[in-house]
């Protein structure tokens, strides 16, 4: 998975330990991991695409809190 978007410590980061949950959605930073909160969101019907280690599947920033 590649970040797209969101803070610097995310944006452009490939990941590969990393799991969505049900509905697409990823809060970074990870346990364990230091950082802002900010949340993204991968489609799991899209096609991973190329990234610079392989292909991934893209997570797009949508916010830094999910309102309740």
């Amino acid at each position: 998975m590649i970040c797209e978007g969101g803070p610097p410590e995310y944006a452009g980061r490939v990941w590969d330990d990393v799991e969505a949950d049900d509905a697409g959605y990823l809060l970074f930073p990870l346990p364990g991991e230091d950082g802002p909160e900010a949340w993204y969101r991968i489609d799991p019907q899209e096609n991973p695409g190329p990234a610079s280690q392989g292909e991934a599947l893209r997570a797009l920033y949508i916010a830094d809190y999910l309102p309740s």
